[in-house]
Order: C-alpha cells, then structure tokens, then sequence
C-alpha cells in the first residue's frame, strides 16, 4: 500500500512527529500539541462508541467537540509559521464545528445550516488548494482528463438523488458541486506536494466525499436504500478524512514555510 510504504516516513513519526516539527529557530517557542492530538482520539473514540450505542445524550455533548479539538490541534501546530494557506484549512475547520452540531438535530431547518457550514468548509479547503504554490503548474495542467470522474460521480449522484429532493434540489446541487471542486483542486495538488503528503491529504478528501455521499443517501433514499450501520460509517469515515486532513496540510504548511 502506498500509504505505509514511504521511504522518508514512517506513518507513525508522520503522525506524531513529522507533523508537528518545525524549523530549528521555532521550534523553543512552539507549546507540546500532542495532547491536543490525543484529546482529539478520545473525543472520536468516545463519539464512536456514542454511535454504536445510540446514546444520543453523550452525542449531543461529544460530536460538537470533535472539531473545536481538532482546530485547537491545528492552530497550534501552524500558528508560528500560519500563511493563507493554513488559515483558509483553520476557517474549514472551524466552520465544521458547526455543520456537526447542527446536523445533530431532526428538521430541514438544522439539515439546511449544517449543510451551509459544510458548503462554506468545503470553500475554504478549495480556496486553499487554489492558492498552494500558484506558481507552480498542477497535476491538471498535463492531465485534465482527470476532471472527468468526478463530474460523472456529480451528475450520477444528482440523477439518483434528483426524485426526492424536491424544495431541496438548489442547496443539494450547490453543495455537491462544490465539495466535486474541492477535490478537483485538491488532486491538483499532486505535482505541488510531496508523494506522502498528497496522498494522506487526497485520502482524506475522498472519505469526506464518501460520508457526504452516505449522508445524502440515507437522508433522501432512506425509503428504497437502507444502509446498514450508516450512522457509524458516516462517523468513522468523516472523523478519519478531518483529520488526515488536517495533518496533511500541517506538514504541507511546514513545507512551504521552508521555502520562502
């Protein structure tokens, strides 16, 4: 697997250590945030088990704290070397607490909110991977092909969906466009970053798609597609793509901090 075997990195020094280095002349001022890392795994344990319960007492008090303690992990870690970059992952970040809070509630008032936070998440991750390294050409330059899953996986989920969606058809369509257009310019990245970097960070984006993706099926095909464990899925997938996300672009922070 790609993923675990790097020659530079290990996943567990990338994890814990890689991650969160710095450059020498920081690095007496940078705070210990692995506590903040390890905060954040309880919380998901917790939010996991929470699920597989179905204790809805200890959701509504755990799930809003996912990302309050993933984004204190993130500011953190990019806070001495923090660029536009890191900031528009920050604000992604931070807009996600409250799509997770809202969705925790029943009614087309909260689903709608939570999906606007989720949309504006989605915009800033996109604004960010525009703005990497713009003076570098990306993968798309050479290889637009590769624009052509993803708007088949746009128009294929629309069309599936597009019967039930009813007063829901406009906030569905924006949404599903966009978050399609973080991860084009997300795999733009690929000739921007290092090959371990990009492909965590590109893990991450296509699990956040696959939860959206079960979300949107569970909501609006409930009636006629009933998928087990979803609650659970749609978690465990979400919880793992935030934060290979987050610590991807750390150390894609790191990086281009280095060099300018």
């Amino acid at each position: 697997m790609i993923f675990y075997n790097f020659e530079k990195y290990s996943m567990d020094s990338f994890f814990l250590n890689n991650s969160l280095s710095i450059t020498p002349h920081f690095k007496h001022k940078r705070m210990n945030i692995k506590p903040l890392l390890l905060l954040f795994g309880v919380i998901a344990i917790t939010e996991i088990y929470a699920e597989i319960t179905n204790n809805i007492q200890l959701i509504y008090i755990i799930k809003p704290l996912l990302l309050i303690s993933l984004s204190l992990f993130y500011y953190q870690s990019i806070r001495l070397e923090k660029n536009q970059f890191s900031t528009m992952i920050f604000f992604g970040l931070t807009f996600s607490i409250g799509g997770d809070t809202f969705l925790m509630f029943q009614g087309s008032q909260f689903f709608i909110a939570g999906l606007g936070c989720f949309l504006i998440t989605h915009i800033f991750y996109t604004i960010a991977f525009l703005n990497f390294k713009k003076n570098k050409l990306g993968l798309l330059a050479s290889k637009k092909w590769l624009i052509i899953p993803f708007l088949l996986y746009l128009a294929m989920l629309l069309s599936y969906l597009w019967p039930d969606l009813n007063d829901m058809k406009v906030p569905v369509l924006i949404y599903a466009t966009v978050i399609c257009l973080m991860a084009i310019t997300a795999i733009n990245l690929k000739t921007k970053l290092p090959s371990n970097i990009f492909y965590i960070l590109f893990l991450g984006i296509m699990l956040f798609m696959f939860s959206d993706t079960i979300i949107a099926l569970n909501k609006f095909k409930s009636d006629v597609l009933e998928i087990p464990y979803s609650r659970i899925i749609i978690m465990s997938t979400y919880i793992i793509a935030q934060l290979l996300i987050a610590l991807s672009t750390i150390k894609a922070n790191e990086l281009q901090a280095k060099n300018t």
